[in-house]
């Protein structure tokens, strides 16, 4: 999943996940987890964006 992951996101495409989180008191927690790339320069790392329009670089 995370190969198929990496490459919709270096083809440009936006990439949604839904994945399920067990906490340690019991409670489970669905996760929806979206995602997309943000253009820049050739010389800059690629980045990405959330919903909230927060993004991280890797």
């Amino acid at each position: 999943m995370v190969n198929a992951r990496k490459a919709a996101q270096l083809r440009g495409e936006p990439v949604v996940s839904e994945y399920r989180i067990l906490r340690p008191d019991g409670e489970i927690r669905w996760i929806l987890d979206r995602s997309s790339l943000i253009s820049t320069a050739p010389a800059d790392p690629p980045s990405r964006s959330d919903r909230r329009g927060s993004a991280s670089r890797w």
